[in-house]
């Protein structure tokens, strides 16, 4: 395997958003939106939990073009996972699981958050390289209650691009999850 250093300076090309853009890229431009329920009611806004959805790097959760390039291989992934508290005296554990298109290997865990107290929520950021297949991932998310809001726990789960990257030749070790 090469290693990561030579790959990146050799091969590497990449873009990120500078300043008042990259403010603006992380309020509008979300790739990942995730609401368990909201208003008090079970309305689930985003993929569905306990299954793999695709998610297109081209457009954002709301549609809008991104301005990634059709030729990236990869990008960093930024978010955070909300864990809203409900009346319920229990843990609330959610999960985010990130794999390559296509990928039928199981994927690594890159972002976890718990709650434990039925009075406290829980926040937790979380970056990660996500390995790209004409512009495409596959993501996965889980939780551990699935009772109504505000009976259990609500959870979130926000996400935007950061960087891409694109390698001429990229060592497909780079991305083993």
């Amino acid at each position: 395997m090469t290693s990561m250093t030579s790959a990146w300076k050799e091969n590497n090309i990449f873009g990120t958003l500078r300043g008042a853009q990259r403010a603006y890229n992380n309020a509008h431009q979300q790739l990942l939106y995730i609401n368990s329920a909201s208003n008090y009611d079970t309305v689930l806004t985003g993929p569905t939990y306990g299954q793999w959805a695709t998610i297109d790097v081209s457009k954002t959760f709301y549609g809008v073009p991104t301005e990634i390039p059709p030729d990236a291989n990869a990008i960093l992934l930024s978010g955070i996972l909300i864990i809203s508290p409900g009346y319920a005296a229990l843990t609330a554990d959610l999960q985010l699981y990130i794999r390559e298109l296509g990928d039928t290997d199981p994927a690594y865990m890159c972002a976890q958050c718990v709650a434990n107290s039925p009075t406290n929520g829980a926040r937790t950021n979380f970056a990660t390289v996500v390995p790209l297949v004409n512009r495409k991932f596959e993501m996965w998310w889980n939780r551990s209650t699935y009772a109504p809001w505000p009976d259990e726990p609500r959870y979130g789960l926000i996400a935007w691009p950061v960087m891409y990257f694109r390698m001429a030749n990229p060592d497909p070790e780079l991305f083993v999850t």
